[in-house]
């Protein structure tokens, strides 16, 4: 069963829907979809957080150190930096178990840019923790970084997870931990889907599933695209969710690990798992 939309929705894929003026129908597929995803345990994704500001969910991250978190610029410029905010990780529940630990410092890539129609370029950023993560090895675990500059080929599927809309009209929002595969799919069926749009391939992925309704939605931002362990990419932006011929743009992490590192340097103490 689907439903219509009835207008184009231009997203940050954060925790706030944004929208543009009404031009055209979108489908969305209505059933208990991340988008048609489905629930698992945080065994399963142990690296994965939940991000809140003032008490309210706002996006994922990933651990890639015991007091560090990365996830999306436009998750932690304009909010997490006032302060008030903190992650939950070793639990699959929107706000229960695991452990918490408030986000002493924000550090935003330094040429992060949102552009006019919401292209957001360089979005990334690190989260660093007031107290360590203690890892146990199968709730609370470091995901792998990638070698600066190693990409993804075309074809690559890896799992992308998250706590965000499982349904955009009208909207439903999971409480537990959700999952799904996609694909690494070539830069140009992003470039043809988002006519007039920047991106770069040079630091950003296109992925999406050419076959099934199934992807990222809001809240999904900041969450990490997986691939043996290692977090290649970033939920970043996309119009709509999940729709067939509209795929999301990631952050390639790959592209930024030199800078993850020199940002880390300083904190000799609390480094990267890897």
């Amino acid at each position: 069963m689907t439903v219509q939309v009835t207008c184009t929705i231009i997203l940050v894929l954060s925790a706030v829907l944004l929208n543009e003026t009404c031009s055209h129908h979108v489908r969305r597929d209505k059933r208990n979809l991340i988008i048609s995803g489905a629930e698992i345990a945080i065994q399963e994704a142990p690296y994965q957080v939940i991000i809140y500001y003032n008490g309210n969910f706002n996006c994922g991250g990933s651990i890639i150190g015991s007091r560090w978190i990365m996830t999306a610029g436009h998750c932690a410029q304009k909010q997490l930096a006032q302060g008030n905010s903190s992650v939950r990780a070793g639990s699959p529940l929107l706000d229960q178990e695991g452990v918490v630990r408030r986000i002493a410092q924000v550090i935003v890539h330094p040429n992060f840019a949102v552009m006019t129609k919401l292209e957001t370029f360089n979005d990334i950023a690190l989260l660093l923790l007031d107290e360590p993560l203690r890892f146990d090895g199968t709730t609370v675990v470091c995901a792998l970084l990638p070698r600066q500059g190693q990409k993804l080929p075309v074809g690559s599927l890896g799992r992308v997870s998250g706590w965000g809309l499982t349904q955009l009209a009208p909207e439903m929002r999971t409480t537990r931990l959700r999952a799904t595969y996609l694909s690494v799919l070539s830069f140009d069926q992003c470039e043809k889907a988002y006519t007039g749009y920047a991106m770069n391939a040079d630091i950003q992925y296109c992925i999406g599933n050419n076959k099934d309704s199934t992807g990222s939605c809001n809240g999904d931002s900041g969450g990490p695209f997986i691939v043996d362990k290692t977090v290649y990419g970033i939920v970043s932006w996309a119009i709509s969710c999940a729709e067939l011929g509209m795929p999301t743009i990631y952050a390639d992490v790959g592209a930024y690990v030199q800078w993850i590192r020199d940002t880390v340097a300083p904190f000799s103490t609390e480094g990267l798992c890897s």
